[in-house]
Parts: structure tokens; sequence; C-alpha cells
């Protein structure tokens, strides 16, 4: 569970940098995009990349891709950025033991989904 945690965070901080940088005009030629991270088995992790070029220019935005994993990987996330993402898991789990008695089988049930294919660990209070 940690270590899929920790992954899952990863991958939120480099979604929300993604968009951030794409909202702020930064990244010029991606449109969109985001990365997933997926536990396949005990020792089988995949990670995923996806990107929207725009103008239908592929290279360029692969390329800026590449330029922002560089990026994170010789200067990593800010303290901000850090903050940010512990602050709203937080509010995730605290929401989760909040609503724990109003939760039926049919949400149980859909968290588990979503979970699975967003790969978010399942945040129970138990």
């Amino acid at each position: 569970f940690v270590e899929q945690a920790e992954w899952s965070m990863l991958v939120q901080l480099f979604n929300q940098r993604l968009q951030e940088r794409i909202q702020s005009g930064e990244l010029k030629t991606i449109s969109g995009g985001t990365a997933r991270s997926v536990k396949i088995a005990p020792d089988y992790q995949s990670l995923f990349f996806r990107v929207n070029a725009r103008d239908d220019n592929m290279q360029d935005a692969a390329n800026a891709l590449m330029a922002e994993l560089a990026t994170i990987d010789q200067h990593g996330f800010s303290a901000e950025e850090l903050d940010d993402v512990k602050s709203t898991r937080l509010t995730w789990l605290k929401n989760a033991v909040d609503q724990q008695a109003e939760r039926d089988l049919r949400m149980l049930t859909s968290r588990l989904a979503s979970s699975s294919l967003n790969n978010t660990p399942f945040l129970s209070p138990e």
C-alpha cells in the first residue's frame, strides 16, 4: 500500500504540474495529457504518459514531455507542490473517516473500480 501510495502521489504531482504549465502557456506544443501508474502484478508496475499535441505536432509534444521529465528528475518538485498534494490526500483521508457510516455497497464498489482505473490507492479508515 505504501509503495502504491507513493507512486500515486508522484503521478498526481506530475499531472498537476503538467496541467499548470499547459494552462500558463509554458508548454506551447501540448494541449493536454496525463500520467498513470499501474501495478499489474506484485513484481510488475507500468508507468504511462499520454500527451495531446497541438497542431498535430507529436514530435515537439514528445520533446516537451521529455524535457519536463528531465526537469523533474534534476530538480524534483517544489515544497509548495508537495504541500498541496499532501493536503489533498489528507482531505481525502479525513473525508473517508467522516463519511464511513454513510458508505453503502454501491459507493464501495464505485470507489474500488475508480481506484483501480485511476491508480489511486483505496483510502479507507479501516
